[in-house]
């Protein structure tokens, strides 16, 4: 994982020191993850019905996997939605999210084609 997003590598990479990153959840599914970066800097909004159901939605698709790693990063964060649901939990890009979006995905489009292809099938 630090290989592709070295910004988030342990310290003397750049990024957070180690400690704090092994204390937060990781990435778990690559391709997920890269396509909540992408929906999210693009300005949509990730969905959150409740704690308990795990039920989590992003531009209409659902989201299995990659919550807990935004949010324990400080990806996202919750906003009030006025014009929102009772009980339903909604979050949008951070601005410490844009910049690591932005890093992330330079660096997941400067693999190639095949090696992407690869981590999206084997996570």
């Amino acid at each position: 994982m630090y290989e592709v997003f070295p910004e988030i590598g342990g310290a003397g990479r750049g990024g957070r020191p180690a400690a704090t990153m092994l204390s937060r959840p990781g990435i778990v599914a690559i391709g997920e993850f890269v396509d909540c970066l992408r929906h999210l800097l693009r300005g949509h909004v990730l969905v959150r019905v409740s704690d308990f159901a795990g039920w989590t939605s992003l531009a209409g698709s659902p989201v299995h996997h990659s919550f807990p790693a935004l949010e324990a990063h400080g990806l996202i964060q919750e906003f009030d939605n006025p014009a929102g649901f009772v009980g339903v939990h909604y979050y949008r890009m951070t601005r410490a999210g844009r910049e690591f979006a932005q890093a992330a995905l330079r660096c997941w489009f400067m693999l190639p084609l095949g090696q992407r292809m690869l981590l999206r099938l084997t996570q």
